[in-house]
């Protein structure tokens, strides 16, 4: 879940050191600001990821869902941030593949009702994620007898 969902940042902060060199104090202020807020925003979501990874290996799936809960929120703060910053970005296959790993811990919960509640807002945010998930919700469907 964790590896390479970020790709761009770097190419990002570079981007707003090269526009921090070229701006007036009160605007080299401001974007120092972004800039720091978007490293804080964007290594927290990493270590979500990577806190998920690690509990769901781990079988501590408790935690593994208030990882993953967390990444789910911490999302859309880090594309508002990028969106103010100037830079349009959209998060939804991350997020869609986020609720994804969401429905596999909570169905190893044994949390099947919120499971596919999980799957079916993973193919509303990002339809491809269906056919990758679809033995998956098979499953789900038939341990609730639908």
């Amino acid at each position: 879940m964790s590896s390479g969902w970020l790709e761009g940042v770097g190419h990002l902060f570079s981007h707003l050191v090269e526009e921090i060199s070229q701006s007036s104090q009160q605007k080299k202020e401001e974007l120092y600001r972004q800039k720091n807020k978007l490293a804080e925003l964007s290594e927290k979501v990493q270590e979500s990821f990577t806190d998920y990874d690690t509990f769901y290996d781990l079988g501590r799936y408790e935690q593994a869902l208030d990882s993953i809960d967390e990444a789910i929120l911490l999302m859309p703060k880090l594309q508002n941030l990028l969106e103010e910053i100037g830079v349009e970005v959209r998060f939804q296959k991350q997020i869609g593949a986020s609720y994804s790993a969401r429905a596999i811990v909570l169905y190893k919960l044994n949390r099947y009702e919120e499971s596919i509640k999980a799957l079916h807002k993973a193919f509303t945010l990002a339809p491809e994620l269906e056919l990758e998930t679809d033995d998956f919700l098979k499953i789900l469907k038939k341990r609730l007898n639908m």
